[in-house]
């Protein structure tokens, strides 16, 4: 990584800041406000949509960084690495549009998940074969149709799961920033520009993260949480070139099992799994009277854990005496992850049992 290329990240992150405050500034004179819902967990009057603000600046960096990139044009994998990342940047550019019109005017589930599979099957379809996961063990037309069930299923995971500030640039930063780690630790990777899409994905992060932080100023809205989710998603499937999927799974656990286990929990009380609620794991630990801030600083402490288990499990610290195979790192990694979402769940039961004394 050069330093005018980190120089270019950090002008990155600071135009994604500087945008975020202009248009929290142009949407609360025209009063786009997040209303408080059987979703969200805020209280009051917070700037909603603000995705519409970073987003942009996030993917003319990218487009940028695609089209000036340093490598051999006459590759065949730089080639479909750049083809890759330009259909990245153009169905994350079409779901922002989509989502923001869904921010502002409420658009109805069916034509929001056409949209999504027509996506997610313009990217599957489209990208090269050397870039598809699965492939080492199922066929490519199988591959792809995964990839394609995983994309809709990612993205709008990521949305479910952003309901406290801080969350997902939290969630998001991790994933870049293992990503990161992961292939500047694999000095031979093959995918130069996955590197920095990561790290661009990381500028972003933090640069919106300023004004998103609790108490949030302005909320991403579904344009900034699915944005984030296809290039959090793209970041992760073609790096799943250079390393398993097992240890990618690991920046992305959190997100993964607090949603997944959250859904058995309301399929087993009979609740519809489409509507809205205030029931993962880190929502019942916010309900309970802890703050955002902690929510998302316990959080931030798994997923540097759950990195430094990717890296182990990547054999990054074999000269140290830790390099446990890459599923005893999942596995260690899974543990690790339940323990947290079983203490949130913990301390929101305690809380509720106090409450229920009291009155």
């Amino acid at each position: 990584m050069t330093l005018p290329f980190l120089v270019f990240a950090v002008a990155t992150g600071a135009a994604c800041l500087f945008a975020s405050l202009r248009v929290i500034a142009f949407l609360r004179a025209r009063d786009v406000v997040a209303v408080e819902g059987s979703r969200s967990s805020h209280t009051g009057r917070v700037v909603q949509g603000v995705g519409i603000g970073f987003v942009p600046p996030l993917l003319i960096a990218m487009a940028i960084t695609v089209l000036f990139a340093g490598d051999d044009p006459s590759s065949p994998l730089a080639r479909a690495e750049r083809l890759y990342w330009l259909l990245a940047l153009g169905c994350t550019a079409v779901l922002a549009v989509v989502s923001f019109v869904d921010d502002v005017r409420d658009l109805q589930v069916a034509p929001r998940l056409a949209i999504h599979l027509v996506l997610a099957m313009v990217f599957a379809l489209s990208i090269d074969s050397a870039l598809v996961p699965f492939t080492f063990f199922l066929p490519e037309w199988i591959a792809r149709l995964l990839l394609v069930l995983s994309i809709i299923a990612w993205i709008n995971l990521y949305n479910f799961m952003d309901g406290i500030d801080g969350i997902t640039v939290s969630q998001t930063g991790s994933i870049a920033l293992t990503v990161i780690a992961l292939l500047s630790f694999a000095a031979t990777t093959e995918l130069p520009l996955t590197l920095q899409m990561a790290l661009l994905l990381l500028a972003a992060a933090i640069g919106f993260g300023i004004v998103n932080w609790h108490p949030a100023r302005g909320f991403m809205g579904d344009v900034g949480s699915m944005s984030f989710a296809f290039l959090t998603g793209a970041v992760l499937v073609s790096a799943s070139r250079t390393f398993p999927i097992a240890t990618l799974a690991l920046p992305a656990l959190y997100y993964l099992a607090d949603s997944g286990s959250t859904m058995f929990l309301r399929w087993r009380r009979g609740e519809k799994l489409w509507q809205a609620h205030r029931s993962h794991a880190y929502q019942v630990f916010v309900r309970a009277g802890r703050s955002h801030a902690d929510a998302c600083r316990a959080i931030l402490v798994l997923n540097a854990w759950l990195a430094l288990l990717a890296l182990a499990g990547a054999g990054a610290f074999a000269g140290v005496g830790l390099d446990p195979t890459i599923w005893t790192a999942l596995a260690i990694g899974l543990v690790s992850t339940a323990g947290l979402i079983v203490w949130f769940r913990r301390v929101g039961r305690a809380a509720q049992r106090e409450n229920a004394q009291a009155s």
